[in-house]
């Protein structure tokens, strides 16, 4: 990759948390972008979202 850019990631439905939270990381960035298996662009999930998952779930 050219100096300077950075990854792009995405997601489908049915990607765990653990996924696209590596994914941020990995990135340095956010959000990941969630396309559907029709490859149409439905939305991001950035790390507010993560966050609110991992909340839900220690609930």
């Amino acid at each position: 990759m050219p100096e300077g850019t950075r990854p792009v990631y995405w997601a489908r439905p049915g990607t765990t948390l653990k996924v696209v939270m590596l994914a941020i990381h990995n990135a340095d960035t956010a959000p990941v972008a969630v396309f559907d298996d029709n490859d149409r662009f439905m939305g991001a999930i950035g790390v507010r979202n993560v966050l609110q998952a991992v909340l839900k779930r220690s609930e």
